[in-house]
């Protein structure tokens, strides 16, 4: 996966459950960053995994917390991250 200038939010995992981002690898570069969120109206995000990364000049948020959250083998460049 390669993902790349998209403006605003690279990834969004918003409401979902038991996903996996990056099992083979990739990179996610440039503005829009990745973002793991939820509304009220709906459970809150759960069992998201983020692994095998490099996200270059971009950044990570996790906002509110989402339940079982695996973030691992993220190389980050010049990135801020804000997870639980």
């Amino acid at each position: 996966m390669d993902i790349a200038d998209t403006g605003n939010n690279a990834i969004l995992v918003e409401d979902c459950h038991n996903v996996t981002i990056g099992k083979e690898g990739g990179t996610v570069e440039g503005a829009g960053g990745i973002r793991i969120a939820a509304r009220e109206e709906f459970a809150n995000t759960s069992d998201i995994t983020l692994e095998n990364l490099t996200v270059t000049d971009s950044s990570l948020n996790e906002s509110p917390c989402g339940e079982g959250t695996v973030i691992e083998n993220l190389k980050l460049l010049n990135t801020t991250k804000k997870t639980c």
